[in-house]
């Protein structure tokens, strides 16, 4: 797992935010933030990791939790023995099964996108994080960094892991789904909450997060009823 410091203001406030499958930090350049410093987690090739969260819990008076699309099921291993330490645990467009033919991926599209992985491949799996519509120019000015090969290892990683580990604990107190994602599809987010999990319906895609100007925003949509 690696980490980047996106935003480091010397606030009092922090946000941990775990990108899905295939990000890095560059696609969240544009979001700012009131309130908090951000770090963001990506690139899961291994389940341990060395990252002293310690330290941050010394520097920070509250610190909270939002979890992206494969970042919901990596950081509930990763975070779950500090849960009592987080304020806010948001999950965004994933779940605990997250390939699952009823409450994540279906099994077969994610296999055939292991196989299947390429540039063309990796361009088509972003066009659908946008709906198979126009990608925003945006993005594709701040698209990911990583590498072809590196992408594929984090995809075959998690496969192996997710349907090998027993599902991890739910952490999570506030979910947000979005209302046409075809990545994790809809429905099968809403199979999987709906008796976990208060969660809230957002009209967009899997990639939800130029509906925000900042960081701020997330937490408080999420957690206004």
């Amino acid at each position: 797992m690696h980490q980047f410091n996106l935003i480091s203001q010397n606030k009092e406030k922090l946000i941990l935010f775990f990108c899905g499958w295939g990000m890095d930090y560059t696609p969240f350049f544009g979001l700012e933030s009131k309130d908090y410093d951000v770090v963001v987690f990506y690139k899961y090739t291994k389940i341990e990791t060395d990252f002293n969260f310690a330290d941050l819990f010394l520097k920070y008076k509250e610190i909270n939790l939002i979890s992206w699309s494969m970042g919901v099921w990596y950081s509930s291993l990763v975070m779950g023995g500090l849960i009592n330490k987080l304020n806010y645990k948001i999950a965004i467009n994933g779940t605990l099964k997250p390939i699952d033919d009823n409450f994540g991926i279906n099994t077969k599209v994610y296999e055939a996108t292991i196989q299947n992985f390429s540039k063309i491949g990796r361009a088509k799996f972003f066009k659908r994080m946008w709906n198979n519509i126009e990608i925003p120019k945006r993005f594709l000015s701040e698209s990911t960094i990583r590498e072809i090969e590196e992408q594929k290892e984090e995809l075959i990683f998690l496969q192996k892991n997710i349907q090998t580990l027993q599902e991890p604990k739910n952490i999570f107190d506030k979910v947000i789904i979005a209302s046409n994602d075809l990545i994790c599809p809809t429905q099968n987010q809403i199979n999987y909450w709906n008796t976990k999990t208060q969660y809230k319906t957002l009209n967009t895609s899997h990639f939800a997060f130029y509906l925000w100007q900042f960081w701020d925003e997330i937490i408080e949509y999420a957690i206004t009823d």
